[in-house]
């Protein structure tokens, strides 16, 4: 495991201490999973969120230090959700984010850019094959 990997080790860590978990496996496919939908300094702000939605002014409390302004973590939240890794809900006009589970969540959002990759790593984490018709 390279030190790039640590900060996908952290996210992993971060999505299993949610409500419905990502556990780790001995192999570290579950990073290979997490590297298909997220970049390094999206995965760092990523351990940022909750699986509640909140508003960008909680976020940016913690997230603060990864990114120049709100409007650039905004700019980086939407980037993430394009991708699949996280969710939105609007309340009061408002964006509000939160980490998603990988199922039902970020695989579902995978659903329009499936690649032969992210299938093989998946089917090896859930040891479910999974079959695109």
């Amino acid at each position: 495991m390279d030190s790039t990997d640590q900060v996908y080790v952290r996210l992993q860590k971060h999505l299993d201490n949610q409500p419905v978990g990502l556990p780790a496996t001995r192999s570290g496919v579950e990073i290979k999973i997490l590297k298909h939908i997220f970049t390094p300094s999206e995965a760092e702000i990523a351990t940022c969120l909750s699986y509640k939605p909140e508003q960008i002014d909680k976020v940016f409390g913690r997230a603060g230090h990864l990114v120049r302004s709100k409007e650039e973590l905004v700019k980086a939240l939407d980037c993430i959700l394009l991708k699949g890794g996280i969710g939105i809900e609007l309340k009061g006009g408002e964006k509000q984010f939160f980490n998603i589970p990988l199922i039902v969540g970020m695989f579902e959002m995978q659903l329009g850019r499936l690649t032969p990759e992210f299938i093989k790593d998946f089917n090896k984490y859930t040891s479910v094959k999974i079959r695109i018709v």
